[in-house]
C-alpha cells in the first residue's frame, strides 16, 4: 500500500508539473491557424485558468470471482465513481460498489461487500469533439465484508475504459468549450486480494453512466457526417416503484442498456440492473438481473419493449424471493433526440414478473425514466 501511494504521488506531481503545456495544447486545438499568427497575445493566453474537470456517475458491474468456499464464481454490483483531471491525459479518480456473491441460499454463506478503490488515470482521447476515448486505471484499496463468509483486506485493481460522451457547453463560453459532458462507457476490470484477501480475485466488465462538469473540450475540424459502420444504442434508466407478492413493498431499479437496431422498426436490446427491495423488519435486499428481447420502434414517440433473462439474489437471501427467471414488460413514450447530438429521454410504466422457480409468484410494477444515446442520429445531427 506504501508503494502505492508513493507512485500516485509522484504521477500527481508529473502532471501538475505540465499545466501551461497542456492549456497551450487545448489554445491550438481551439484556435486553428491563429495560433501560430503571431500575435503576442493569441485569445487564450489571457483566459484566467479553469477549475479542472470533475467526472461522477454510476455503474452496473457483472462477472466471476473467487473468494472463501462456499461462494459462487458469479458476482455482480452497483457503484459510484469520481475523478478529477489534472491534466488532458492524467487525473486521479476513486471508486466505491457493494458487490454480492451467492452462497448455498442462506445469509451466513452468501457474501455482501464494498469495495473501494482509488488512483490514477491515465486518459487518451481518440475523438475530443464527442468525448470519445480510452481509459487506463492502475487502482490500490480494500475489500470489506459487511456480510457472509470471507476476509477483509487490501487489494489492487487494474481498468481499462473505453467511453462515448456529448458536450452541453454553457452559454457564453470560451473556446475551448467549457460546460458539462454526458459520457456512457463499458469498462474490463481485473482485481487482486492482498494480505489477509489474498485468494480474492475477480474479472469484471461493467457499464457506466456519468456526467463530467467544467469540461473543457477544443473544437476541431467540422463535423463529417458520415453513417456509422456499426449502429449501436447506449441506454440507463432507473425505476421506481412496488413489489408485489409475498415480498411487498416499495424497490427501485437502476438499469443499463446496449442495443443493436435492425432498421427503423426494431432493436435487439441487452440489459443488465441492480434491484433494491426494501424488507419488513429486514435490511434491504439487492437483486441482479440479466436480459435480452427487442423493442419497437427505434425513433416513433409511443414504443413497446419486451425482455426475458434471469434475476440472480447475490448476498443475503430476501424472504419470498430467490433466483429465477423474468419477464419485463414496457410501453412507453421515447424522445430519440431530445438533448441533442443522439441524446434521448425515454419514459413509462414498467412491469417485473416472475415466471417460475425462486421468482415464481413475485412481480414488480414501477415508473421508469431514462436516456438513450443513437450513434446514428448523432452522425446526421452533429456530425462525427
Amino acid at each position: 500500500m506504501g508503494r502505492a501511494l508513493f507512485v500516485l504521488l509522484a504521477m500527481s506531481a508529473l502532471a501538475l508539473a505540465w499545466p501551461a503545456a497542456d492549456a497551450r495544447a487545448q489554445c491550438v486545438a481551439g484556435h486553428g491557424d491563429s495560433a501560430f499568427s503571431g500575435d503576442p497575445s493569441p485569445p487564450c493566453r489571457a483566459r484566467p485558468p479553469a477549475a479542472p474537470p470533475i467526472r461522477i456517475g454510476v455503474e452496473l458491474q457483472l462477472g466471476w470471482a473467487e473468494h472463501a468456499a462456499p461462494l459462487s464464481e458469479a458476482t455482480s454490483g452497483i457503484g459510484l465513481y469520481a475523478d478529477l483531471a489534472l491534466a488532458s491525459w492524467f487525473g486521479v479518480g476513486v471508486r466505491g460498489a457493494h458487490r454480492g456473491m451467492a452462497g448455498d441460499g442462506t445469509s451466513a454463506s452468501g457474501l455482501g461487500a464494498f469495495v473501494v478503490t482509488a488512483g490514477p488515470r491515465f486518459t487518451l482521447f481518440t475523438e475530443p469533439a464527442r468525448h470519445e476515448a480510452f481509459r487506463l486505471g492502475l487502482d490500490a484499496g480494500a475489500l470489506l465484508i459487511v456480510d457472509g463468509v470471507g476476509a477483509s483486506g487490501p487489494m489492487v485493481e487494474v481498468s481499462l475504459e473505453r467511453q462515448a460522451g456529448n458536450l452541453f457547453r454553457g452559454r457564453g463560453s470560451p473556446r475551448p468549450a467549457h460546460g458539462t459532458a454526458i459520457e456512457l462507457g463499458i469498462a474490463l476490470r481485473y482485481q487482486q486480494g492482498l494480505g489477509a484477501a489474498s485468494d480474492y480475485r475477480a474479472f469484471l466488465v461493467s457499464t457506466y453512466m456519468g456526467f463530467e462538469v467544467l469540461s473543457r473540450l477544443p473544437e476541431g475540424a467540422p463535423p463529417r457526417r458520415t453513417r456509422p459502420k456499426v449502429e449501436y444504442i447506449l441506454s440507463a434508466s432507473g425505476a421506481a416503484g412496488s413489489s408485489l407478492g409475498d415480498l411487498a413493498g416499495a424497490g427501485g431499479l437502476a438499469q443499463l442498456g446496449l442495443g443493436f437496431p435492425v432498421g427503423e422498426w426494431l432493436v435487439l436490446e441487452l440489459a443488465a440492473d441492480a434491484m433494491i427491495l426494501a424488507q419488513p423488519e429486514a435490511d434491504p435486499s439487492v437483486v441482479y438481473s440479466l436480459l435480452g428481447g427487442l423493442r419497437s420502434p427505434r425513433w416513433f414517440p409511443i414504443f413497446a419493449e419486451v425482455l426475458a433473462g434471469y434475476s440472480a439474489v447475490l448476498g443475503p437471501q430476501p424472504r419470498g424471493l430467490d433466483s429465477g427467471p423474468i419477464l419485463d414488460i414496457v410501453v412507453g413514450g421515447q424522445f430519440p433526440n431530445a438533448f441533442g447530438c443522439g441524446f434521448g429521454l425515454t419514459m413509462g410504466p414498467v412491469t417485473r414478473i416472475g415466471l417460475g422457480g425462486g421468482t415464481s409468484g413475485w412481480a414488480f410494477v414501477g415508473g421508469q425514466i431514462g436516456m438513450r444515446y443513437d450513434n446514428l442520429i448523432r452522425a446526421a445531427e452533429c456530425g462525427y
